[in-house]
């Protein structure tokens, strides 16, 4: 499960926009170090199905294998129509049948992607707990 913290900063109607607080693959701590303060604040919008508020702490969870199977999914399957049609094209018109079929099979590709974007992942998101330690605070 990949996770990720969020703040919620702003709400808009039934969605929330979110400045998402993702760490580096350097040493996996967000905002520590000069790489992440060059960081340019990125909001992001996601339906509030959990009631958060301005100011909230969520976690986005995706499932392992759906980041890389939609990667695959947008960039895999233009590619292979492309190169299949081009390879169709060249058999049948040489150089000018090539172009075309590449062209055909881009276009495929973007045209089964707008269809099928209603399908892409949508990760789950949870507010993130606060846990106080109210034993440390009673006098002995």
């Amino acid at each position: 499960m990949n996770e990720s913290e969020a703040i919620v900063q702003r709400l808009d109607g039934d969605y929330v926009w979110l400045d998402i607080q993702s760490a580096c693959a350097g040493c996996g701590k967000a905002g520590n170090c000069g790489l992440s303060a060059s960081r340019v604040k990125r909001l992001q919008r996601f339906r509030n199905e959990i009631g958060a508020r301005a100011g909230d702490t969520v976690i986005l969870s995706m499932p392992a294998g759906s980041v890389l199977k939609a990667v695959l999914h947008c960039y895999l399957l233009p590619l292979l129509l492309a190169i299949m049609l081009a390879a169709g094209g060249m058999a049948i018109a040489r150089e000018p049948g090539a172009v075309s079929g590449m062209a055909v099979g881009l276009l495929l590709g973007w045209y089964h992607l707008r269809r099928s974007g209603q399908r892409q992942p949508q990760p789950a998101m949870r507010l993130k707990t606060s846990v106080i330690d109210l034993h440390k605070r009673l006098p002995l």
